[in-house]
């Protein structure tokens, strides 16, 4: 199978979860600025989880660049990942509404892990599929903010023990840090690509 056309199947997906999560906010219940207040932890837990989609997304994109065509083995690895990433707006929704509770915010937490999880899964049967002298594949090979996320994530569970609150601030922390060392790798996929088309 090209790689474009399992890119573009992602990508429908990735677009519908963030349209189940928006359709999930209600109208205020009044005209004024302070009826907003109600609707604020689920912004919140919106706007966390919209950027892990993205962050996912452009990451997603980044790495099939380095594939023209997809194994068996890649397609299911997306498939799962994708099984996972489908749970988001159900998760983000619960902690939302439940945001002061332990197990939401665990659960959202594991969530995280598993998605987090199944994309190394997939990173690395991509990077399996590249050659050995392709410095795109090379760079894919060395990236190792996914493997450090997870990480990240196991702190969130725990804290999630003692306070829901602290748990999902280390899941934000988590999103930041894919943000710097998705820009970072960005940059070097990018010049990566000048130096191949030279």
């Amino acid at each position: 199978m090209q790689s474009s056309r399992l890119e573009a199947f992602s990508d429908a997906i990735l677009a519908i979860v963030i349209t189940i999560m928006v359709l999930q906010f209600q109208m205020p219940k009044g005209p004024r600025i302070y009826d907003l207040l109600p609707l604020l932890p689920k912004l919140l837990a919106y706007t966390l989880s919209y950027f892990f989609v993205i962050l996912y997304w452009i990451n997603h994109h980044h790495i099939l660049l380095s594939v023209k065509l997809v194994n068996a083995k890649i397609i299911w690895a997306n498939v799962i990942w994708l099984f996972f990433m489908s749970f988001i707006p159900f998760t983000t929704s619960w902690v939302s509404k439940y945001h002061m509770y332990r197990m939401p915010s665990m659960v959202y937490g594991i969530l995280l892990l598993f998605t987090g999880m199944s994309y190394v899964f997939l990173q690395k049967e991509i990077y399996n599929m590249t050659d050995e002298k392709d410095q795109l594949g090379q760079t894919i090979g060395q990236d190792k903010k996914g493997t450090l996320s997870l990480a990240l994530c196991s702190i969130g569970i725990i804290l999630s023990f003692f306070s829901s609150h602290l748990a999902m601030a280390c899941y934000l922390l988590t999103a930041i840090f894919w943000f710097v060392q998705g820009k970072v790798f960005s940059k070097v996929i990018t010049t990566t690509q000048t130096d191949t088309d030279e």
